[in-house]
């Protein structure tokens, strides 16, 4: 039997994305997106208000310039499981659409060189033909879907 494979998180699957906009309260504030909590936790204390506004893209392009918490390679991964877990424990029908995605294989797939959070499907710097990628998002999902199974 083949694993069903979702490799692109835009269309029908674009609820998996970091950037798609729902609600998630955590630390005490309200962020319109994953992107925007997982920016906040790069540096809290250098995130401004006023990018609670900016669009996902935005505040990404601003939290590459934050200076990192110390641990933060010890500690990105835990909280982008943090936040996932949220955004679909909070928002039902999102959570329904996750668990319907039932057993496949989620694969954060994109073209913009991310093979930390994805996988980069083509015109990769060390492979130009060859998906390369740990697909840690993907793995995040994936996880989140079996703790809202139980």
């Amino acid at each position: 039997m083949s694993v069903r494979i979702i490799d692109s998180f835009t269309g029908k699957y674009d609820f998996l994305s970091n950037f798609y906009i729902a609600r998630v309260h955590l630390w005490g504030v309200d962020f319109p997106s994953n992107e925007h909590a997982f920016v906040w936790c790069k540096n809290s204390k250098q995130f401004k208000a006023e990018w609670l506004d900016l669009s996902p893209g935005k505040v990404k392009q601003k939290g590459r310039k934050v200076t990192l918490h110390s641990n933060w390679d010890e500690v990105k991964y835990d909280r982008m499981y943090d936040i996932c877990l949220e955004k679909f424990r909070q928002q039902s029908w999102l959570r329904y659409r996750l668990l319907r995605t039932n057993n496949a294989e989620l694969i954060e797939g994109n073209y913009w060189h991310d093979t930390d959070w994805g996988v980069c499907m083509g015109n990769c710097r060390n492979s130009p033909h060859i998906p390369v990628g740990q697909n840690n998002l993907g793995i995040t999902l994936m996880r989140v879907r079996e703790e809202l199974r139980k």
